[in-house]
């Protein structure tokens, strides 16, 4: 698992390698962390990486950067890794929101939230999670990390991810019993959509904004149910 930390205090970055190599020895993981003070040099080295980058934490204020934005630059090209912030303020977790973290953690780190986080990421990882499809008489297992969402027209339904889309013959609700068997990071918005949250850039009560600028209605029934899931997620309330 690859995993790389940036944060502008050498002390905190130095920590936080020091417990997440604690926790490798405790659980059994084998973790290649590579830790960054400076976001420029962090972002050659991501860009050159040949592997995949399983994990990112990111301090929210990185001397002249945003970590936020750094975070979305990630995301372009990264939209399967885990980001976790790890900040001193917790004004920024709304804004953290769009970048569809793991987590956000306010310092000082306690070290029992940040393994339940990790559990929770590395549990994610083990798991090919996936859901069976019938489409164009083909049997196909898609990862459900890899769908942005699903849209239902009464027995035919669209599962779409970032660069193609499959036709299934099926009911929404029968689908997304088997994808919360596997996930429960997908939200029903409609009657016509349930919606992965880590493709989410924004929610608002009547409609949610995807990472790629399309927009989806939030219907008055799942109304309540979107607010729930803010606050499972991040402990966001409406205000």
């Amino acid at each position: 698992m690859l995993v790389y930390i940036c944060d502008d205090d050498n002390v905190q970055l130095e920590e936080l390698k020091k417990y997440l190599e604690k926790y490798c020895l405790e659980n059994g993981r084998d973790m290649d962390i590579k830790a960054y003070c400076s976001v420029e040099n962090m972002l050659v080295d991501m860009a050159s990486e040949k592997g995949h980058i399983d994990i990112f934490f990111l301090d929210v204020e990185l001397g002249k950067y945003n970590g936020i934005e750094v975070a979305e630059r990630i995301r372009i090209n990264n939209k399967l890794s885990e980001i976790i912030f790890i900040s001193s303020y917790e004004q920024y977790v709304h804004d953290a929101f769009r970048t569809s973290p793991a987590d956000y953690i306010v310092k000082p780190i306690d070290v029992h939230e940040l393994a339940r986080t990790l559990d929770w990421v590395c549990e994610k990882k083990d798991n090919n999670r996936t859901v069976k499809i019938i489409s164009e008489r083909k049997e196909l297992n898609i990862p459900v990390d890899e769908i942005v969402y699903i849209e239902g027209n009464g027995r035919k339904v669209n599962v779409c991810l970032n660069d193609k889309q499959y036709v299934v013959y099926d009911k929404l609700d029968d689908i997304e019993k088997k994808i919360k068997e596997v996930s429960q990071l997908y939200i029903r918005i409609h009657k016509s959509y349930l919606v992965n949250y880590r493709y989410i850039k924004n929610i608002k009560s009547d409609k949610i904004t995807l990472i790629d600028g399309s927009e989806l209605s939030v219907s008055r029934k799942y109304k309540e149910e979107v607010k729930q899931f803010r606050i499972k997620i991040f402990g966001l309330k409406d205000k």
